[in-house]
């Protein structure tokens, strides 16, 4: 369920050609506030009771455009059930008194052509197929970090990471991987849109392990170069990991992902800085998988955050790669306002 001032359902058009929407009088692509299944905690750390959220005293987000919601329901009951009602309830703390603004992020790896960015696909002769995607993002404001949170189909997803790095420092520019563009279009076996490419581990003989192996030693290597003389404006550090103790078991059996904090600390990200997302991908280990099976995926990192040394901020920010053509960035850099 989301709450945007930027998003309409897609067949309204604001959604296409690109996920994010449209500008909003503030000059920026919003998704205000959202809910998914990721977003309750676990039944041990409280269930539904933490989905409400409060901005600290003194803290809040400008609104100034009216918002739309769009979202989904699952009715599983049987066909022929009665008609279906449900109710929806929104409800807002607000204020016009001066607050300190506070904005909201959605960045993501291969997340800039539509909702499920890209597919993984399983057949009976590769039915354990390991995936990654990344996208090295630029920053259009000097903000800081202070709520990160992960967003994806947790089940086929393994670990997500943030990085204030370029794809070179984390070693994304060398065999097998310098040749891939996560960006290029991946053929649509539905004919329905674009989808990213993600980065097929096992075609090239790698492992999820290894690759991470690679990432680290990569990393370590550029901050060792950092500290022992090579010019760098600073050492690439990893910001951000998936909280791998996200999970519900449910009455039949099934594993439901919940919210659980990641492991992340507030950090500063500067205007024109490259940061780099990584997520990786495989089946679910604790259910069956289909033999044959083609599953649409996308991964976000969504966190709230503020300004730096009283600088003005957007209230939304869409952080785009660096490698999109400039006048396609232009459509996502804000006009900052007081």
């Amino acid at each position: 369920m989301h709450v945007t001032s930027s998003q309409t359902h897609p067949l309204m058009g604001s959604m296409v050609p690109n996920f994010w929407g449209l500008k909003n009088s503030e000059g920026v692509c919003a998704i205000e506030f959202d809910i998914h299944g990721d977003r309750q905690c676990q039944y041990s750390r409280g269930g539904t009771e933490c989905l409400a959220r409060e901005f600290p005293e003194g803290f809040g987000m400008k609104l100034s455009d009216q918002m739309s919601t769009t979202f989904d329901v699952n009715d599983v009951r049987n066909v022929g059930s009665a008609p279906l009602r449900f109710f929806v309830q929104y409800s807002f703390k607000w204020t016009r008194s001066r607050q300190r603004p506070l904005g909201r992020l959605s960045a993501g790896a291969g997340s800039t052509m539509r909702h499920d960015a890209f597919l993984l696909r399983y057949n009976r002769d590769a039915p354990k197929t390991q995936y990654m995607l990344w996208d090295e993002l630029l920053f259009p404001a000097t903000v800081e970090i202070v709520h990160p949170f992960w967003h994806s189909h947790h089940k086929f997803s393994s670990q997500m990471w943030w990085f204030s790095a370029t794809k070179e420092q984390v070693g994304l520019g060398v065999f097998p991987f310098a040749d891939h563009n996560p960006q290029e279009k991946w053929e649509d076996p539905f004919g329905d849109g674009p989808f990213a490419r993600p980065f097929n581990l096992t075609s090239v003989g790698w492992s999820i392990e290894q690759a991470a192996v690679h990432i680290f030693n990569t990393v370590e290597a550029a901050q060792r170069g950092c500290v022992f003389g090579e010019y760098c404006l600073s050492p690439p550090t990893l910001r951000c990991t998936m909280n791998l103790d996200r999970w519900d078991r449910l009455d039949n059996g099934e594993l439901q992902e919940r919210f659980h904090a990641p492991h992340c600390l507030s950090w500063t990200i500067r205007a024109g800085a490259l940061n780099t997302i990584i997520s990786f991908h495989q089946p679910p280990e604790r259910e069956p998988l289909p033999n044959d099976l083609i599953f649409w995926m996308h991964d976000v990192a969504y966190a709230l955050y503020i300004g730096v040394d009283e600088q003005p901020i957007p209230h939304a920010m869409v952080p785009l790669p660096a490698s999109f053509p400039p006048h396609s960035l232009n459509h996502f850099i804000p006009t900052v306002t007081e």
